[in-house]
């Protein structure tokens, strides 16, 4: 996926980013598929 689909995606964090610091983090991204429903965090759980 290209930078400027990225920073155009409906991701609304990376979109509030300034557009010098998305392309500096930007190498670092990964993309990842998650099932339906899969939760990342869970309140007042440790985040490993």
């Amino acid at each position: 996926m290209s930078s400027q689909n990225l920073y155009n995606s409906k991701n609304r964090l990376l979109a509030a980013l300034p557009q010098e610091e998305y392309q500096h983090l930007l190498p670092h991204f990964e993309l990842v598929s998650l099932e339906l429903k899969y939760i990342v965090y869970a309140p007042n759980e440790p985040i490993e």
